[in-house]
C-alpha cells in the first residue's frame, strides 16, 4: 500500500479553491516524476518533486497523468496513471 493520492479534477479559476493540482504524498520517495499529457499525447507539465503544484494553464478538458516514484530502503517502485479534468 502506498501513500500517494492524485486528485482527479482542478478548477484554476482564481477563486482560491482547487486552483492548482498537486499529488499528495509522503516525503519518503527518493525519485519522483509526474507527467501530464494532453489528448494528443503532448507533455504539458513535468514535475520531479512531490511538492510541485500544476497551475493548469491549459484549455478545459481531460488530461492524462503518469506518476513514477522509487524508494530505496526497502526498494519499492510505484507507478500510477489516471485522468485529471480541468474546469474553469
Amino acid at each position: 500500500e502506498t501513500s500517494i493520492y492524485a486528485p482527479n479534477a482542478v478548477t484554476p479559476n482564481g477563486d482560491g479553491w482547487n486552483d492548482t493540482w498537486q499529488v499528495i504524498a509522503d516525503s519518503c520517495w527518493d525519485m519522483w516524476e509526474v507527467r501530464i499529457y494532453n489528448r494528443w499525447g503532448g507533455v504539458v507539465w513535468i514535475s520531479t518533486s512531490s511538492l510541485d503544484e500544476w497551475d493548469a494553464d491549459v484549455a478545459t478538458g481531460v488530461y492524462v497523468y503518469t506518476i513514477k516514484a522509487i524508494k530505496y530502503n526497502p526498494i519499492e517502485v510505484y507507478e500510477m496513471n489516471g485522468y485529471i479534468s480541468v474546469f474553469y
